[in-house]
């Protein structure tokens, strides 16, 4: 599984990181501009993101922002058949707002900080995301 965890917090980058790097191959941006670019990356070079964590607030570009900017990238993403990623949001905030807008343009679900590891793997099944091995 190709991993994308947008974080601009070190402690819940980290701490996703060390959770989901047993399940594939994990790269790290610390702010939604960094992650889109990533994404962009990933497709040109034939590598999809699987999953895609992105925090809802962040620097330069926030989690709302960047989610819509993949989005609108896939829809207009050259040829047929490309498989969207899994977009997981990750907030402190337990504000309906935010969780409804990130809803209406397009993340498959959302985990609240601080992250239990057994909830996101959890939502990582619920997306039919395929885990290499079991949360202890």
């Amino acid at each position: 599984m190709n991993i994308l965890i947008a974080e601009d917090d070190y402690i819940s980058r980290k701490f996703l990181y060390t959770v989901l790097a047993a399940h594939g191959t994990v790269k790290l941006a610390c702010n939604g501009r960094e992650a889109v670019d990533m994404y962009l990356k990933s497709l040109s070079e034939s590598r999809p993101f699987d999953l895609v964590c992105l925090d809802i607030m962040m620097p330069e570009m926030d989690g709302v922002e960047a989610l819509k900017a993949i989005r609108a990238i896939e829809s207009e993403w050259p040829g047929s058949g490309l498989k969207q990623a899994k977009i997981v949001m990750t907030t402190a905030l337990a504000d309906k707002p935010f969780v409804i807008k990130a809803l209406k343009y397009g993340c498959d679900g959302y985990v609240l900080k601080p992250i239990d590891q057994k909830v996101l793997f959890q939502k990582m099944t619920e997306l039919e995301l395929t885990l290499t091995s079991c949360p202890s």
